[in-house]
């Protein structure tokens, strides 16, 4: 079941610029997208939605997007959301072997912000139900 909340895209970022830049790119895309300023905000909104793709922000404050991420896991609130972390730069290695398994993808940011990025991560990402 679809709800009006549903959207194609939640990206969590702390950062407005980054918000407003990918809002702009999305602009005339066809895809809907969700912003939360916080992983609290994200929570409380998958807890009443669905996406189908999810970009987090690894260096958020007071939660930050691996904490999120394992979350979400832990409360199997993810669902059948494609997830990527997003960094300004490489992780750590610990970092990076989580992201595999919780089954997360990495992404640097300013692949997000750039003119198809978010269509690139889209790629292979199923439609919703009742979608042709």
């Amino acid at each position: 079941m679809t709800t009006n909340q549903d959207h194609d895209v939640l990206l969590v970022d702390d950062d407005p610029l980054i918000l407003m830049l990918v809002e702009r790119r999305l602009h005339n895309s066809g895809l809907t997208l969700k912003t939360c300023d916080s992983g609290c905000k994200a929570l409380d909104y998958l807890g009443e939605a669905r996406v189908r793709l999810l970009l987090v922000d690894l260096h958020m404050k007071p939660m930050n997007g691996l904490e999120l991420l394992e979350t979400l896991a832990n409360d199997n609130r993810r669902g059948l959301a494609r997830a990527f972390l997003a960094t300004s730069a490489m992780p750590e290695d610990a970092v990076c072997e989580r992201l595999v398994q919780l089954d997360v993808g990495l992404v640097m940011k300013e692949d997000i912000v750039a003119a198809g990025g978010v269509a690139k991560l889209m790629d292979g990402v199923s439609q919703p139900h009742g979608s042709s």
